[in-house]
């Protein structure tokens, strides 16, 4: 990875950081314990392509779709990163830092190479390479003597950069949790204002106030509705991400020394995936692929399998 030097600050975030005051603009370094990281050797060829697929590879390891993603190749593969951007920003401002001047955001997994020793992270951790992965580790199992924390003041800037979208994100999404209760309540006040205008000129007002005092003295009907209106918005939503998993894990066992995967596309609609195979491996690889239920087009030395959701 190409390193150079920047002349703003760099300031890293982790949980129980001391206050901090920076003026101007600083790029925001985030520690292990504020994101996911996995690393996947999978022959994808451009990073549009890899962040595509972003939210249903970290999924398996405990992102939610509101998180963020991010990607970045090494020599090993692809590095896909997801954090929380609620997490993010509750953290800056238990430092005490503006997150409004971070100009650019980097993660301490970019610097893994300057971690094949220790370097204290707070009081208690340490930063540490373990098997490629930067990883907090408490001090005490720690033999040798770290470094101190000054020390990654020093660290070149990786070339590849991203940028801050914790603050974007906050004010564009909301939570699922929220978007249910807010629709109940709106459901909840509409119900009330009825019954309040019409009470005494119709059986259906009696019989829906009924059902609002039903509701409020029994807790479990308004999660029954909750977990009903959630399941029912978001089904298919789930049931498209799970389509997605399942076919990626499906390509990747087609490819191996002879077959290559040089292109993969992911839309609402479908799929189409492109395979570079030795001429002699064509047909073993298409009966591979009619193994996994998949549709394979032979075109020459290419594989093509393409398909739509169901």
């Amino acid at each position: 990875m190409t390193f150079k030097r920047s002349p703003r600050r760099k300031v890293w975030l982790y949980p129980r950081m001391p206050k901090l005051s920076v003026e101007g603009e600083y790029d925001a370094v985030l520690g292990p314990q504020l994101y996911l990281v996995h690393r996947v050797d999978f022959p994808i060829r451009f990073a549009h392509q890899a962040r595509k697929i972003a939210p249903s590879i970290m999924e398996e390891f405990g992102a939610k779709s509101d998180w963020i993603f991010e990607v970045y190749q090494d020599k090993e593969g692809w590095i896909f990163l997801a954090y929380d951007p609620r997490q993010i920003l509750s953290q800056f401002e238990a430092a005490s830092l503006n997150p409004r001047k971070v100009k650019r955001l980097f993660f301490a997994q970019q610097f893994a190479e300057y971690f094949s020793h220790p370097v204290r992270l707070g009081e208690r951790d340490v930063l540490a390479n373990v098997r490629g992965t930067v990883t907090v580790l408490p001090a005490e199992f720690i033999d040798e003597a770290a470094d101190e924390e000054e020390r990654l003041s020093t660290l070149p800037e990786p070339a590849k950069s991203f940028p801050f979208r914790a603050l974007e994100e906050s004010r564009s999404k909301w939570k699922i949790r929220d978007l249910v209760l807010l629709t109940l309540a709106a459901l909840l006040f509409a119900g009330a204002w009825i019954v309040e205008g019409i009470r005494a000129h119709s059986e259906r007002v009696r019989l829906e106030r009924e059902l609002q005092e039903s509701a409020h003295g029994d807790p479990t009907l308004i999660s029954s509705i909750t977990r009903r209106n959630i399941y029912e918005r978001y089904a298919l939503i789930d049931h498209r991400q799970r389509n997605i998993r399942q076919i990626l894990k499906r390509l990747g066992k087609l490819v191996s020394k002879e077959s290559k995967l040089t292109s993969v596309q992911i839309s609402p609609e479908g799929y189409n995936a492109v395979f570079d195979v030795k001429s002699d491996k064509i047909p073993a690889l298409k009966q591979l692929a009619l193994s996994y239920e998949l549709h394979p087009i032979v075109q020459g030395d290419r594989l093509i399998v393409k398909g739509r959701w169901k």
